[in-house]
């Protein structure tokens, strides 16, 4: 305290109030200050603001810090001590300070990834464990994809599109498996809310799988299968040779009754006898269909048809390999040349019994259809049917090696035994290169060029749809989904039907038009499958789900067995 009878000397005391800076000047007196009483500057109000600047690291928060002020002099004296609490355990609650962004965290795999296989049974047991690591953004589902294996080399490779999501609180599925015996392979991934658009990119990393097979029957002991079992299949089997032997006797000579013409090829007549089966025509009753077709130079007698082995089946019937005896016929030129003799394998199509009036009717218009198409070296083209009375046939060439899809998977069959260190299979003589793969695509272009310019839409261009005849010559065929579309070049599908998705535009799936345009989309599809030598397209992605993936710009990356020179 100052004595009034001495001087004072002027001291200056700031504070801060209100974003208001002041000075109290206490005035200088003729008396000095007393020592023994120092002026002590008041202690911090509760109404006092004070700016505090805190230099901290991202460690710092997690933390509450208790923090000292006073107030000091310009004498240095020191007032009395305020405690400021200041809380740093939620970065979030500080007003106006940027909270620093964790690193993202990817959440771990999944743990003991297994699988139970039942003898005899087609369903599989998968189960797992939720991974100990959650990720930055936590678990929203699991993917699980499984497919027989095409390839085991390091990393196997699944075929097929068989795709299963399951929320995150699920670590166990049963899936269904297709053939026994047959090695497959299951995958887990898990899926956050950052990779939720990228499950094709995140199944194809590597993630925890299992090899599996499905065995068909319990385990026999060796010796039970040695002394029982073989001993009976011997016996049957000799009885049922017999059998079979008279059986086919009695069709042979009842086909030859038959057949109008004779076999003037002994190697043909051997190769036929040995599936042939009785003409359809003259096994059953032959009732006229309610609508029936015009009768003009496509019509073959059914007496000149031999009809084989099952090369197909679906809901509409099966296609049949055919012999017809060209003899005394006027057939319609096609682009093949004429046969060696008289007998010219066909493929048959021909409809189940139970066929309805509406299919009939349909299957007499895709015979119209053909006959208009025309004859072109790369279509399957029409030889001739049999429209006037029941079972209605559409006879067409014959493509020995089979549709595409399945010689472009037969030769990776073969390319992957070969490659195998101990298989003992050397590569294939007849190479598969780089140039046939641009022979095939550029004969499919001329074909679908030649439809397009004829005004029609095939509408499921695809590989299974492609025929392989002699000489790697490449033939368009099943023409069931093609439209004639000549007026306004647009076909409009009904929605009821099912249509092959994956090789699909955007707009045929969307709305379902078919134009010339959906089907050049088909087309780049139908490269994919050649270069990948028959790989499924879009593997990862389910079908109800594509359309939102080609909508947000994804598309079909360029495989890795595409070469630059391809």
């Amino acid at each position: 305290m100052f004595s009034h009878s001495q001087g004072y000397q002027a001291l200056q005391l700031f504070r801060e109030q209100g974003h208001r800076q002041y000075c109290e000047q206490l005035a200088a007196i003729s008396a000095d200050v007393d020592l023994e009483h120092p002026p002590v500057p008041p202690a911090p109000g509760p109404s006092d603001q004070y700016i505090l600047t805190i230099v901290l690291d991202d460690s710092a928060f997690g933390c509450t810090y208790h923090t000292k002020i006073t107030a000091v002099s310009t004498c240095g004296y020191r007032g009395k001590i305020r405690h400021v609490i200041m809380n740093f355990t939620n970065c979030e609650s500080i007003e106006y300070f940027p909270c620093p962004t964790p690193p993202y965290e990817p959440p771990g795999h999944v743990n003991n990834l297994s699988v139970i296989t039942e003898p005899g049974s087609l369903e599989v047991f998968v189960s797992w464990q939720a991974p100990e690591d959650t990720g930055s953004h936590g678990i929203v589902m699991y993917v699980i994809q499984w497919g027989p294996v095409i390839s085991d080399h390091q990393l196997p490779i699944i075929h097929g599109e068989h795709i299963l999501e399951v929320p995150e609180n699920t670590t166990q599925v049963i899936l269904e498996v297709q053939q026994f015996n047959e090695i497959y392979c299951t995958k887990v991934a898990v899926i956050d809310y950052s990779n939720m658009d990228f499950m094709n990119e995140t199944l194809n990393m590597l993630q925890p799988y299992v090899i599996f097979t499905v065995p068909s029957t319990d385990h026999i002991e060796p010796l039970l299968a040695l002394y029982i079992i073989v001993p009976v299949i011997v016996i049957l089997s000799a009885v049922l040779s017999v059998l079979l032997y008279h059986k086919r006797r009695q069709k042979i000579v009842k086909n030859k009754q038959v057949s109008s013409g004779s076999y003037t090829s002994g190697l043909v007549r051997n190769k036929i006898h040995s599936w042939m089966v009785d003409n359809p025509f003259y096994g059953r009753s032959n009732s006229s269909p309610e609508h029936l077709a015009e009768v003009d130079e496509w019509e073959i007698p059914p007496g000149s048809l031999t009809l084989g082995e099952v090369l197909g089946c679906g809901a509409f019937g099966q296609v049949l390999l055919g012999v017809l005896n060209t003899e005394g016929l006027n057939l319609q030129r096609t682009e093949n040349s004429e046969p060696p003799t008289n007998l010219q394998y066909v493929a048959v199509k021909m409809l189940h019994e139970f066929a309805t009036d509406a299919q009939k009717q349909e299957f007499l218009q895709e015979m119209a259809l053909m006959k208009q198409i025309g004859p072109h070296p790369n279509i399957i083209n029409i030889v001739g049917c049999c429209s006037q009375r029941e079972p209605l046939c559409l006879i067409v060439e014959h493509a020995q090696y089979g549709d595409l899809l399945y010689y472009l998977r037969k030769y990776r069959h073969l390319i992957i035994e070969a490659q195998s260190c101990d298989s003992g299979i050397t590569t294939p003589d007849d190479q598969l290169t780089n140039h046939d793969i641009l022979s095939f695509a550029r004969q499919i272009a001329v074909g679908m060029e030649f439809l397009s310019q004829r005004g029609f839409v095939h509408r499921d261009l695809a590989t299974r749809n492609v025929m392989v005849a002699d000489h790697k010559v490449i033939k368009i065929g099943d023409f069931g989904l093609t439209r004639y579309v000549y007026t306004d070049k647009l076909y409009v599908a009904g929605k009821s039907s099912r249509l092959p998705v994956k090789w699909m535009a955007i707009e045929a799936i969307e709305e379902f038009h078919f134009t010339k345009e959906t089907d050049v989309w088909s087309y780049g599809v139908l490269l994919f499958e050649m270069v990948t030598l028959g790989s499924t397209p879009y593997p990862t992605i389910p079908n109800k789900a594509l359309l939102k993936h080609l909508k947000r710009g994804y598309r079909l990356e360029k495989p890795d067995s595409c070469t630059p020179e391809l």
